[in-house]
């Protein structure tokens, strides 16, 4: 499916590259694609804006290719020098799709996705609408994947916690808007949708290997 909706885009070989750095990343992205356009619908934009804001999140890491492996991978809480390193993924991701000629939004997102509404995010410390609208929904998606999935320093969170920890960090590290649509209850719908089927592709994949 992903082969099929990302041929000939902007950033596949991007994409490939990054699978063979860092798998992990690579599906952290399709599932922070797939919310970035839940949020975008349920927020009312345009059918082509939500396509924009998919294609956006789908490379909003990309600059994680410059990033060690050892870093990505380590299961402990990282210093403060690698914390450093990590955040350097950010402008790298920008840099990155400029040189290719991305679009703006796909730019906005690699730059600005750790950006907090509070302003005390990174790079640049944007605060408010400062930070893009495409910005503020690829940090919504991005957290809820990463909370979402199991990392090799925690297990995945349930989402009943995901949404309290939303819930408390609308207005300050997010958009209140933004955590105001995955709360509602078209996007908890799809949200409870797309668990179920991956807990049935999981249960088929185990039964398959037995």
């Amino acid at each position: 499916m992903l082969a099929q909706e990302t041929s000939g885009f902007i950033g596949r070989e991007m994409l490939e590259k990054l699978a063979f750095h860092h798998g992990a990343t690579l599906t952290h992205l399709v599932t922070a694609a797939w919310m970035a356009r839940v949020l975008a619908q349920e927020l009312g934009l345009a059918a082509v804006e939500c396509e924009r804001i998919w294609h956006a999140a789908l490379l909003h890491d990309i600059g994680k290719r410059e990033v060690r492996r050892a870093v990505l991978t380590k299961p402990a809480a990282l210093s403060d020098v690698e914390f450093r390193h990590m955040q350097g993924h950010c402008l790298a991701g920008g840099e990155m799709l400029r040189a290719i000629g991305a679009p703006l939004a796909l730019v906005q997102a690699a730059e600005e996705h750790h950006e907090r509404w509070d302003g005390k995010g990174y790079p640049k410390g944007l605060a408010g609408r400062e930070i893009s609208l495409v910005g503020r929904i690829v940090a919504v998606a991005d957290a809820f994947s990463a909370m979402s999935e199991h990392r090799a320093y925690r297990p995945r969170l349930p989402l009943p916690k995901i949404m309290a920890i939303f819930a408390e960090g609308a207005g300050v590290q997010w958009d209140p808007d933004v955590v105001a649509a995955l709360a509602s209850s078209a996007v908890q719908r799809a949200i409870a949708d797309e668990l179920d089927s991956d807990e049935e592709a999981a249960e088929l994949q185990e039964a398959t290997e037995a």
